[in-house]
């Protein structure tokens, strides 16, 4: 599906974002020192987890926005039909 205007353009944000943080030599940073942790936690795991809830987080608001807005409802107007002309 081809998506138009910003949110195309948000979708590879989002990608390019993925890359640079999943890349092995930033996720190297987190791992620099295996003894690291955080409440015996290694802290690459809790970089990788909250990265990871984080894309989540701004793909869900991504594709929120993308919706179309709902038409609105009229109150149980009946539909009128123009007459049929009894050819």
């Amino acid at each position: 599906m081809n998506r138009p205007g910003p949110t195309r353009e948000k979708t590879i944000a989002l990608f390019l974002l993925g890359l640079i943080l999943f890349n092995p030599p930033f996720l190297n940073i987190f791992n620099a020192s295996a003894q690291a942790s955080l409440f015996q936690i290694p802290v690459l795991y809790i970089y990788i987890f909250s990265a990871w809830i984080f894309l989540i987080v701004l793909v869900a608001r991504a594709a929120k926005s993308a919706e179309p807005p709902e038409p609105s409802r009229q109150k149980d107007k009946p539909k009128t039909h123009p007459p049929r002309d009894a050819a």
